[in-house]
C-alpha cells in the first residue's frame, strides 16, 4: 500500500543533481563536509563562517562551567533534558532554567557581533527595567554599587525613591538590574 508516500526533498541531493538528472551522490553518508559546503554555501562565505565560529566559541567560553556543559551536551551531543536529568541527578525544571540563563548570556555576548555582521539589532528586554529607563541611571547605579555587601537593600531602595523619584518594588529588581543590565 503506497498511496500515502512521503516525498523526500533534500537541498544537498537536489543541488548535486546534474543537468541530465543523475545525482553523483550515492548516499548522504558519503558526502564530505567540504562537498556539503560547496553545494550549500555561497563561494565567498568561508571567512564569514570562520568569524561566526570564533565569536560563538568565545561567547560559549564566557559561560560558567555548568552552562558550558549544558550547551555542549544539548546542542552538540543532542542529549535530551530527561537524559541529562537522569545522568546528573538534577530536576528537569532546573535544567530548563539553566538553558534559559545560558541562552540569555549568549544573546548578550553575541549582540554586538550580530549587529555588526548581520545588521540585526538586539531585542529589547521583555519587561522594562525601572533603573535602565531612568534618565539618571548612572547615578542610581553608583548608589547601588556603593551598598556594602552586609547591608540590606531597604536603604538603597528608599534613597532611590527619595532622590531620583524611581519606585523600586522589591530588592530583586535591583539585583536583576545588576546581574543582567549593568
Amino acid at each position: 500500500m503506497r498511496r500515502n508516500r512521503i516525498v523526500f526533498s533534500n537541498k544537498v541531493v537536489n543541488a548535486a543533481v546534474t543537468e541530465d538528472g543523475a545525482s553523483p551522490i550515492a548516499s548522504i553518508e558519503a558526502v564530505t563536509t567540504a562537498e556539503l559546503e560547496r553545494l550549500i554555501l555561497p563561494p565567498d562565505c568561508g571567512a564569514r563562517l570562520e568569524r561566526i565560529r570564533e565569536q560563538v566559541q568565545l561567547a560559549i567560553r564566557g559561560l560558567d562551567e555548568n552552562e558550558r556543559e549544558f550547551i555542549s551536551r544539548f546542542y552538540y551531543m543532542g542529549e535530551t533534558y530527561r537524559h541529562m536529568a537522569e545522568a546528573s541527578g538534577r530536576k528537569i525544571y532546573s535544567l530548563e532554567a539553566l538553558h534559559r540563563r545560558a541562552l540569555r548570556k549568549l544573546r548578550k555576548a553575541l549582540a554586538r557581533f550580530a549587529e555588526a555582521e548581520f545588521g540585526v539589532t538586539p531585542e529589547k528586554p521583555r519587561r522594562p527595567c525601572v533603573v535602565c529607563d531612568s534618565p539618571r541611571r548612572a547615578e542610581i547605579e553608583t548608589l547601588i554599587n556603593a551598598r556594602p555587601a552586609e547591608a540590606t537593600w531597604r536603604s538603597v531602595m528608599r534613597a532611590i525613591a527619595q532622590e531620583y523619584g524611581v519606585r523600586v518594588a522589591t530588592p530583586q529588581v535591583l539585583i536583576g538590574h545588576q546581574k543582567y543590565h549593568a
